[in-house]
């Protein structure tokens, strides 16, 4: 079992039915777009497991509600690759993590 797939049972006490591997292509070059203050997803986990129950299940992450002293350099930066295909999460200076179970921090 993968590292992935242990962090997984860690979690939710079962072991993970399937793995989804995701090629990730290497950019040289990114372009800044900004400052990512939230994002809304459906976690890819949840549709496997349970299609029914979590179909429409959106969760938001607001990486603005730490209190009133957060500065840009606290925040994720988005950015495109140079070919603009692909959009990328830079963390920068920002404490902010993600995992299969989602974005924490």
């Amino acid at each position: 079992m993968s590292r992935l797939g242990k962090a997984y049972k860690d979690f939710h006490d079962v072991e993970p039915t399937r793995e989804t591997k995701v090629k990730q292509p290497e950019h040289k070059r990114a372009w800044a777009m900004g400052y990512i203050t939230r994002i809304y997803y459906t976690p890819y986990y949840l549709q496997e497991d349970n299609p029914g129950i979590h179909k429409n299940t959106e969760f938001v992450h607001r990486f603005t509600d730490k209190g009133s002293g957060v500065t840009k350099e606290d925040l994720p930066i988005l950015a495109a690759s140079d070919n603009g295909k692909d959009l990328i999460i830079v963390r920068g200076k920002s404490k902010y993590y993600i995992t299969r179970r989602g974005i924490i921090g």
